[in-house]
């Protein structure tokens, strides 16, 4: 997350965006989406996000200027994308789309895009080496065996639709302000159609893909968590789609987003699924019960009216297992697994307000899964040096020629 506030910022002064409207809309796109969320969670899907975002912000900040070397970090940037997981790879097409530049000649065309593929398939070539590395050849022989639950959906029509609409995972419910990058599409489309093109396919491909599994919410999660990456790389549209909009409407679009965010980090997401169960079939879904949103503002209700020593959270939480998947039938009852199935050691772990990562030091020393003050020492050079690249990023630096 903190990469990314310095990289929406000086992408959006080169949008020709004021130097204190792009601080503000770098911060709005990280508190303001499901990206504050998942910056604070250990999922993969908010690294993979960053080095999206990277790779497109540099493509279009140095089309014009410095080409050579943004094809260099951006190639980079997509190897380390297709690490973190392997369909980002596919957001090769907006970034070559983003170096093209239509007053440059063919040989310099072709000289960027080759590196872009070069450095993608020498991130492919890293990740196979460290798996053949890790799992040499017969190793994993019966690992079929231990994968019990189907992987592939039979119908990602069904999981589209809940992306889109379910209480329990539709997008719009978790990321209200996706609607101002939609907004802004329109405009951007008219200045930069080849690469509004070509990231919209590169966007239907992944979608598809995050449709045809079986878990294609990404459970335990707030919200869809695998279309994190779509959700920041949209971002960049969303200053356009702001001045589309009614000032009002816009303004109260960011302020429920923010709304959500907070209501996200309020409470451990287990706690729902510890009450309710997880599931597998799409359609349960869209039951009330299995939102997150809906139950959000009752879990928060119940832990204030405790009024239970908050300390006793920290009981033993390292030792406290959780249910990821509950089985549920089309009835909403479960099929397999279920709470008592499972060890829980410290029912306090989900009956308090979830607590920031400094607040472990009311756990003993020896415990602890981070040295406290080493840990807020580097996160404040990092502040520090994030706040510095910002400034000076949005201070310096031509706006393009032409942006949405």
């Amino acid at each position: 997350m903190r990469c990314w506030l310095p990289t929406y910022a000086v992408l959006f002064r080169r949008l020709g965006i004021g130097p204190k409207a792009s601080l503000l809309w770098a911060a709005a796109g990280i508190f303001c989406t499901p990206n504050w969320y998942y910056g604070t969670s250990t999922f993969d899907d908010i690294l993979g996000a960053a080095a999206v975002v990277l790779a497109v912000a540099i493509a279009l900040g140095c089309r014009e200027r410095h080409p050579g070397a943004g094809a260099v970090a951006a190639g980079l940037a997509l190897g380390l994308a297709f690490n973190c997981k392997q369909p980002l790879g596919i957001f090769i097409l907006p970034v070559l789309a983003a170096l093209y530049d239509p007053a440059a000649g063919w040989r310099s065309h072709w000289k960027r895009l080759a590196t872009v593929r070069a450095l993608l398939a020498a991130g492919v070539a890293v990740y196979e080496g460290y798996t053949w590395y890790k799992f040499p050849p017969g190793s994993t022989v019966e690992h079929a065996g231990l994968q019990k639950d189907p992987i592939w959906s039979s119908d990602p029509v069904i999981a589209l639709v809940a992306l889109l609409i379910s209480p329990a995972a539709g997008v719009f419910f978790y990321n209200p302000p996706l609607l101002l990058c939609v907004r802004g599409v329109r405009s951007w489309h008219r200045s930069q159609r080849f690469f509004c093109l070509s990231l919209g396919a590169a966007i239907a491909v992944f979608v598809l893909f995050i449709c045809s599994l079986t878990f294609f919410k990404g459970d335990p999660a707030w919200g869809s968590r695998y279309l994190t990456p779509v959700f920041a790389v949209l971002w960049i549209m969303a200053p356009t789609g702001f001045l589309l909009m009614r000032r009002r409407v816009a303004v109260a679009l960011l302020a429920v987003g923010l709304l959500v965010q907070v209501s996200a980090l309020a409470i451990d997401p287990y706690r729902l699924y510890l009450k309710n169960g997880s599931l597998m079939p799409p359609e349960l879904y869209f039951h009330p019960a299995m939102s997150h949103l809906i139950n959000r503002p009752g879990e928060i209700a119940e832990v204030l009216s405790a009024g239970g020593n908050k300390s006793l959270y920290y009981e033993r939480p390292y030792r406290t297992t959780f249910p990821l998947i509950i089985v549920l039938d089309s009835s909403g009852k479960v099929c397999s697994g279920g709470r008592d199935s499972y060890q829980i050691d410290s029912d306090r772990l989900i009956d308090s307000l979830r607590p920031w990562w400094a607040s472990l030091r009311r756990v003993d020393a020896r415990a602890r899964p981070i040295d406290i003050p080493k840990s807020a020492t580097l996160l404040l050079l990092l502040a520090v040096a994030g706040s510095m690249l910002m400034i000076t990023g949005v201070r310096g630096g031509r706006p393009l020629a032409s942006a949405g």
